[in-house]
């Protein structure tokens, strides 16, 4: 998705013409539900054509593809991976701290459980379990980091004027 409807946002390419309000509400257009849905939520910069066409060593996909046989081996041979104290201690803060729904844990846990079978751990460690929080939606971890008047009063921006469903509230 487009950080806002010219596109610039951000990227430090251009100078985006949006207002803070606009690029909020085009932010909003998705839902937190719909967004709870989404396992991995990964950014992809604009790059310049000079890096894009830059020698760079790319790992091969056989490379790839035996490491992910071994993850499924390994995810067969233990099942789903037990948390740590430190990975459940990581994931009750962040919870609390995100504000995360009960889906958005589990599916972090999910992607924290991948991330142990990939590196042929026996347990989720909090490296794991912090590894899949990156790949949050970055609109919870912003969210989060409301200042403490924007927390105290309710507000914060353009999204507190939608509920949890997504819908926007009449004033």
């Amino acid at each position: 998705m487009n950080p806002c409807p010219c596109g610039y946002h951000g990227t430090g390419m251009r100078e985006c013409r949006c207002s803070d309000g606009v690029v909020a509400r085009y932010q909003g257009r998705l839902s937190g539900p719909l967004l709870d849905r989404i396992d991995l939520h990964v950014e992809v910069p604009c790059i310049n054509v000079e890096e894009l066409r830059a020698t760079r060593q790319e790992e091969r996909s056989a490379t790839v593809r035996q490491r992910i046989a071994s993850a499924r081996e390994h995810r067969l041979r233990f099942g789903p991976l037990p948390l740590s104290r430190g990975a459940a201690d990581t994931l009750a803060l962040a919870a609390r701290k995100f504000a995360m729904s009960t889906r958005a844990i589990e599916r972090s846990t999910a992607v924290a459980r991948t991330v142990a079978h990939l590196a042929a751990d026996t347990e989720v460690s909090a490296a794991h379990l912090a590894e899949a929080l990156q790949f949050r939606s970055t609109r919870e971890r912003e969210h989060a980091c409301a200042s403490p008047l924007a927390a105290s009063s309710g507000r914060h921006g353009e999204h507190d004027a939608r509920d949890n469903a997504g819908r926007t509230r009449s004033a």
